[in-house]
């Protein structure tokens, strides 16, 4: 699995966190975007974007 944290410039000029999990192979088989709330961080989904990641 590789992992890699960048900022996203939004539309309105605004810097959002962005955390990408890719399986060993480069060749996903699908993407998954992820949105949290408030009250939560993107932390708070690391295990799950490892799951996903070390299956492709």
């Amino acid at each position: 699995m590789k992992y890699e944290e960048t900022n996203y410039i939004g539309y309105d000029g605004t810097h959002m966190f962005l955390a990408v999990y890719r399986p060993d192979n480069d060749k996903p088989r699908a993407l998954l975007i992820i949105l949290h709330g408030l009250g939560s961080h993107a932390g708070d989904f690391k295990e799950l974007g490892k799951y996903f990641a070390e299956r492709g």
